[in-house]
């Protein structure tokens, strides 16, 4: 029996409204055990929270949640909730499954590689959020197609499809044989199990997957629609959303939806921020160009760093957080900025996860000497056979030995070159690299890939160095160490339970880099207080005086859209895909919302080169004008700021060697000569002979 319930749309007329009526739906909701708010990403979630304040922070900031949060939720709300697959078992399960398929199918045009597997379990995600049962996808792509076999590109098409339906029905048999529920069966549990407390009040603050990247699927919505006990569903969504086509599509999930208007809720006024532009005497440019990340991030802080009281109120949105995370200690924290960072980190680049590359790289080849030598001189890998250090003149010797005797690599040729060079000052290096050889050398040869990973990560553990001292770092390189171990031992039991190929070298390397990939870790990043590094998401939910968009290039702004690699659009578009229309829709109307997000000013940053390679500007600039806001051209002042700094730093300067630097610096000619931008005059004249 489906509960009756208040379903209904709170338009808001922008972001502004937006944040206030979901503060307004948030505080009004009876307890926390009742409600939730769901938001796009977590990090989304921590900005929320700081923006609807710090009573209710503390009353609902468990109630924040993002999609997948939420199936967790409900899911631990049960009374007897089953068992819950990892993304390990998942991907498990599916090899299995695919494996399966091909022997039935036949010959396929195509390899079946961890890789693709992925892309396959990703593939039948989107199909049953869609949702689509795997027969309608079969019969759908069929008549798409239609059948058509001496088309041979259409043939290929066709094969395909029987095979991926073959591996769809295959992974959802083990997922039943398993006894355990994935988010697909996990929808079909939540409609009859019992729960004690269930979820009565539901505050959606994101559109659909279509306007969303983050967003809902259909059978989201069909479970909010249908979910028992669930008595209020609000929607909270910003007019120019809605009318990028989501409104239509939400009428056609919810028909008889009710709408009401934000002010019904709460009754608010709208500041308009004023847009600063750059001061250019050939004509109005809406945006600041600069040549790179780096001198974006430095032009933030010579317009802030002598404005304190703006610093808790403003903010710089990116579309990537990477590299604009890592250049912050060096542009913000360098010039006195304080900053804080909202979004995790890739698990890849913490600095302790290296030494598996560096594993990895030595069995790849075959303990070549630069393998070896870079192994063993990771701070965070400790070889001591014997109980005697490897000192770093020991490895430096070592290296010159090996290369004396023209070593290529092999395990038989470093046995032969450890017992010739006995005594010397290389010894302690070259056994510690002939003990590791031993020990990863197992790992050469095909096995299971339970066993490989298993191998792998005992020697990780045997030799892990501890930490030298407690810092600041070594918790987050000890979180690191653990996220690493819980990865690789939690994919260890998912192959031995449910599907245990046997894995060559290149198996073991390309699946353990695949997922330490796409593993995040929270590591924390500047400080509690300051100017709030976040992405455009998260941004849409803090409430800032001062917004700087920076990284508005072709290819980010808006962000490409991930690629089916199985079938074209046109294919597509009869299982309910979107059209790229749809998308760069609900794209501009979220970045003109942006821009108008802000209470006092906002500006607008692109640059020229990214890695020295020539970039575009987003063509999104181009809506600007869309926004309607009035523009200030920025103070002279602002720009000149770092070289007053200097002055100030001149007059505090008690030393002859300052004094001195301090004298050159102010004598230098101004930044606005041509010299400083690539201009070398012109050439004199002179003969020149044909």
């Amino acid at each position: 029996m489906i509960t009756p319930r208040r379903t209904r749309l709170v338009r808001v007329p922008d972001l502004q409204s937006f944040r206030r009526v979901i503060a307004a739906l948030t505080s009004a909701l009876p307890s926390p055990q009742d409600g939730a708010v769901l938001v796009p990403t977590r990090a989304a979630a921590r900005v929320l929270a700081n923006t609807i304040g710090a009573a209710a922070q503390s009353m609902f900031a468990a109630r924040l949640v993002t999609r997948d949060d939420l199936y967790d939720e409900l899911h631990r709300r049960l009374d007897v909730p089953p068992r819950g697959l990892t993304l390990f078992e998942r991907d498990a399960m599916a090899q299995s499954a695919a494996t399966a398929a091909a022997a039935l199918v036949g010959t396929l045009p195509f390899t079946i590689r961890p890789g693709l597997v992925a892309e396959l379990l990703r593939f039948y995600d989107q199909l049953r959020r869609q949702p689509q049962l795997v027969r309608r996808f079969e019969e759908l792509i069929t008549e798409s197609l239609g059948g058509d076999l001496d088309d041979r590109g259409a043939e290929r098409l066709l094969r395909q499809t029987r095979f991926l339906a073959e591996a769809f029905r295959q992974y959802e048999q083990r997922v039943v044989d398993s006894g355990a529920c994935d988010e697909h069966t996990l929808r079909q549990v939540l409609l009859t199990a019992s729960t004690t407390t269930p979820l009565r009040h539901a505050v959606i603050a994101v559109a659909d997957w279509i306007a969303d990247p983050a967003g809902l699927f259909v059978a989201d919505f069909e479970l909010f629609s249908t979910l028992p006990h669930l008595e209020t569903v609000d929607l909270v969504c910003t007019a120019s959303v809605l009318a990028s086509g989501f409104h239509e599509r939400l009428h056609s999930w919810w028909p008889g939806l009710e709408e009401v208007d934000g002010a019904s809720v709460v009754t608010s006024t709208t500041a308009n921020p004023r847009l600063v532009t750059p001061r250019n005497d050939q004509g109005d440019v809406l945006w600041h160009t600069h040549r790179d990340r780096e001198e974006e991030l430095h032009a933030v802080s010579r317009r802030v760093q002598h404005d304190v009281a703006i610093w808790q109120r403003a903010a710089v949105v990116f579309k990537r957080p990477l590299p604009y995370l890592y250049l912050a200690p060096d542009t913000l924290g360098r010039a006195g900025v304080p900053y804080r960072v909202y979004d995790t980190l890739p698990l890849a680049a913490e600095p302790s996860i290296a030494v598996v590359d560096l594993v990895l790289d030595a069995l790849e080849t075959s303990f070549s000497r630069d393998a070896l030598v870079a192994v063993l001189s990771c701070p965070h890998f400790a070889m001591a056979p014997d109980g005697t250090a490897v000192t770093r003149a020991s490895i430096a010797a070592m290296n010159r030995f090996l290369s004396s005797e023209r070593y290529l690599g092999g395990l038989d040729r470093l046995e032969v070159l450890a017992a010739k060079a006995d005594a010397r000052p290389e010894t302690p290096a070259l056994q510690a690299a002939l003990t590791l050889a031993r020990e990863l050398a197992p790992m050469l040869t095909p096995a299971p890939a339970s066993d490989q990973v298993a191998r792998l990560t005992a020697v990780l553990k045997a030799h892990a160095r501890p930490p030298v001292a407690a810092d600041s770092l070594t918790s987050r390189e000890q979180t690191a160490r653990d996220r690493l171990t819980t990865l690789l031992d939690e994919l260890e039991s998912a192959h031995r339970a449910y599907h245990d190929p046997v894995w060559t070298l290149a198996d073991l390397a390309t699946t353990v880099r695949r997922w330490i990939g796409d593993q995040t870790i929270d590591v924390g990043g500047g400080g509690a207080h300051g100017v709030s590094l976040l992405d455009d998401q998260s941004a849409r939910f803090g409430d800032f005086d001062d917004v700087t968009i920076v990284g508005l290039i072709e290819n980010e702004w808006p962000e490409r859209p991930r690629r089916n690699i199985f079938y074209p659009p046109t294919v597509l578009k009869a299982l309910g895909w979107p059209s790229e229309k749809d998308r760069r829709s609900a794209d501009d109307a979220r970045f003109l919302d942006l821009i108008a997000s802000s209470t006092h000013r906002v500006a607008l940053s692109t640059f020229t080169l990214d890695d020295e390679a020539l970039v575009s500007r987003s063509a999104q600039l181009d809506e600007v004008t869309a926004a309607r806001l009035s523009t200030v051209v920025e103070e002279a002042t602002t720009v000149k700021s770092h070289s007053s700094n200097e002055r100030d730093t001149s007059t505090r300067a008690t030393s002859s060697a300052d004094n001195e630097w301090q004298a050159l610096r102010a004598g230098r000619p101004p930044a606005t000569d041509p010299a400083f931008h690539g201009f070398v005059g012109a050439r004199p004249p002179q003969r020149w002979s044909v």
